[in-house]
């Protein structure tokens, strides 16, 4: 986990979190305490990842496509945060929103 903790106290607290090694993993925007995806809280969501990890490990050569999605993902992610961080109903859109993305990008990884 990332922890951005702003100097001004009118920006909210950001975090990213990635649910596995971060070669075979995706930092995905959080705003809390208010924005935390229940996915968190899903073992079901660590264990994608988990296999996805595996996945790497047992042939290095997947990563190449695992980077190509997660990467490419994780570009947008941090990008959509950076523009919906001022707004409360916009960030709790862009972190059910992420974790939507994120669901997409496994089932392209066969996750």
């Amino acid at each position: 986990m990332i922890a951005e903790l702003p100097a001004d106290p009118d920006r909210p607290v950001r975090g990213w979190v990635a649910l596995g090694t971060p070669c075979a993993s995706v930092y995905v925007p959080v705003f809390p305490p208010d924005h935390v995806p229940p996915a968190l809280a899903e073992p079901a969501t660590w264990w994608r990842f988990a296999v996805l990890r595996d996945r790497v490990e047992k042939d290095p050569d997947t990563l190449v496509e695992v980077r190509e999605v997660l990467g490419a993902l994780e570009a947008e992610l941090w990008e959509r945060a950076d523009h919906d961080a001022r707004d409360p109903v916009a960030r709790a859109l862009c972190v059910t929103e992420a974790w939507e993305a994120v669901d997409a990008a496994l089932v392209r990884l066969d996750v």
